[in-house]
């Protein structure tokens, strides 16, 4: 009788688990996928829908209300139209009455009205034109001399440092294939080969190899590093027919601002065992198992992520698993913190201190309330929550060494936001062609990223650099990187470089 009891009570967690599983699959399929907390307001009473208060709601109204136009108010939700930019060029087209004798007229003012307006860019040629002179020396002998031809980032090359720019900015920063490119320049009436730009954007990446290989050696000399990875399909000729899976391994500096992509085949710790060999600090991760054994390194402190945390209970909240929505509250508490230090703009120092005084406190709730959790007979270890709760714990002592050091985040995000592009050019261009066109990929999306971080316009610069690489002193290539490169260049509002 004993036994059967037994069996009974298992086949009913069982039951259980598995209800929660069905759901969760539904809400893979058919959910929105949100990270959004709204905590619910416990002074607003819940609705119900039972049939008592179906007959106690006040009758409705079908008729249409008329519109009335609202003038916006400060605080109202009524959308107000953002002025246009006063650093974008103003063309003046005056409309003067007619019928009348202006000469008799007396003007009071202007009456002024902006639209946005556009013009198609325009593919023009740059012809350099050198005369060629003939000259007698002071030994009577004739000599033909002209300018030299200014240095080209390509030799022989018929594109300028302009147009490759656009050609990759489309390409790596707007997620435009070159076949779509090609499209573009044709209903212009140019006329380009694949391989003739695809020959092109080869030799230009050459170019830039040093100067991410620089942007390398600045992540790896820092003592605080982001990591996080992401997925690449590559053809490869070792699975025809199909598309290798390799990775680009990220790599991000909070504190310098610095960014290294790396491509690997696959997705096993010897990349970042050989990215950060003499690496000494806090790295910050996910749970992922490649960075585990950091942790035992002398002089490597791993730090957790929040947000991955948090995460996973925001899937538990999905299903609408049991106190998942208290988690959730308190992890609006510790986020709150950091929002606080932000407005307030402090500094490291200030930022720890506050930590100390509230994070800590919330940090200390969050895990008696998980510690209560498991405890409870109703709680099932391969729930969601149970789940969330069990990587949480894991984690729980990287996870708060955010508390100890004031440069340190809260979580990661920083470095998945840098790799959105990945993701958005993966849906667009599906794979990369070889390893090799994964790793000149990995390059630009460092550079762009950098670029974006010190909000530096990317055409702009890559112009720049494209204009004046092969001349410029290799002991001084670091000035081009986009965050030395904006503070030597001065940089009008429209993002123009102005010597």
């Amino acid at each position: 009788m004993q036994k059967e009891a037994e069996i009974i009570a298992e086949l009913r967690e069982e039951n259980r688990y598995l209800k929660q599983e069905l759901a969760n699959l539904k809400s893979l399929f058919w959910g929105k996928k949100s990270e959004r907390f709204i905590p619910v307001n416990p002074a607003q009473e819940t609705l119900s829908f039972g049939e008592d208060v179906v007959n106690t709601l006040p009758k409705v109204s079908t008729k249409p209300e008329p519109k009335v136009r609202k003038t916006p108010e400060a605080g109202s939700s009524i959308p107000v139209r953002k002025p246009i930019p006063a650093h974008i060029p103003r063309v003046d087209t005056i409309i003067e009455p007619e019928g009348i004798d202006l000469t008799q007229a007396e003007k009071i003012r202007d009456e002024v009205t902006e639209y946005l307006d556009y013009k198609p860019g325009k593919i023009f040629v740059t012809r350099i034109i050198r005369p060629i002179y003939k000259v007698f020396t002071e030994q009577g002998e004739v000599k033909m001399v002209n300018a030299e031809l200014p240095s080209q980032p390509v030799a022989k090359s018929n594109v300028s440092a302009a147009m490759m720019a656009l050609i990759l900015v489309s390409k790596y920063i707007d997620h435009l294939p070159i076949y779509r490119q090609l499209k573009q320049f044709l209903r212009e009436g140019v006329d380009l080969s694949e391989s003739t730009v695809n020959g092109w954007i080869h030799k230009h990446l050459k170019l830039l190899e040093p100067l991410y290989e620089l942007a390398k050696r600045n992540v790896q000399r820092s003592n605080y590093l982001m990591a996080d990875e992401t997925p690449m399909p590559v053809l490869s000729e070792d699975k025809p027919g199909s598309t290798h899976k390799g990775y680009y391994w990220v790599y991000y500096s909070p504190v310098d601002k610095c960014i290294c992509i790396e491509y690997d085949k696959n997705r096993a710790a010897n990349a970042p065992d050989l990215f950060l060999k003499d690496f000494a600090g806090h790295l910050q991760t996910d749970a992922y198992g490649a960075y585990v054994h950091f942790g035992k390194i002398s002089g490597i402190t791993l730090v957790g992520c929040m947000a991955h945390a948090r995460r996973k209970f925001k899937d538990a909240l999905d299903q609408k698993q049991k106190g998942a929505d208290e988690a959730m509250e308190i992890f609006g508490e510790l986020y709150a913190i950091e929002r606080q230090a932000r407005d307030q703009e402090l500094n490291y120092d200030n930022r720890l201190e506050l930590r100390k005084e509230k994070s800590i406190q919330i940090m200390d709730k969050l895990h008696a309330w998980m510690l209560i959790q498991i405890k409870d007979p109703q709680f099932l270890p391969k729930s969601l929550l149970g789940k969330a709760i069990k990587y949480t714990l894991n984690i729980w002592v990287r996870l708060n060494e955010f508390t100890k050091k004031g440069q340190l985040e809260i979580d990661n995000n920083w470095v998945e936001n840098k790799i959105r592009p990945v993701a958005l050019g993966r849906k667009n261009y599906l794979f990369c062609g070889s390893h090799e066109a994964a790793q000149r990929a990995a390059m630009m999306y460092s550079l762009f990223a950098m670029c974006s971080i010190a909000e530096v316009n990317p055409q702009d610069w890559l112009t720049d650099v494209f204009t004046r690489i092969n001349d410029h002193p290799i002991n001084k290539l670091d000035e081009l990187l986009p965050n030395n490169w904006k503070e030597i260049r001065s940089i009008s509002p429209m993002g123009i470089l102005a010597d």
